[in-house]
């Protein structure tokens, strides 16, 4: 669970960085589509990667386009 989480945050600050079409962004989006898909496959849902505050209808701030 704690790698999906961090190479999600990885990859939203790559793409942030260097925007979509960076290949370091696109890598980093593919390893954590694969750590979610670890982290479902082990049971979790994808509930328990994202934080709570963006299940309560608030906004993740710094991350709007």
């Amino acid at each position: 669970m704690r790698r999906a989480r961090a190479a999600q945050h990885r990859a939203a600050r790559a793409i942030t960085r260097h925007g979509l079409a960076h290949p370091l962004a696109r890598t980093l989006l593919a390893a954590a589509a694969l750590a979610a898909a670890a982290a479902w496959e082990a049971g979790h849902h994808v509930r328990d990667i994202h934080s709570p505050a963006l299940h309560q209808g608030q906004q993740h701030h710094g991350t709007e386009s």
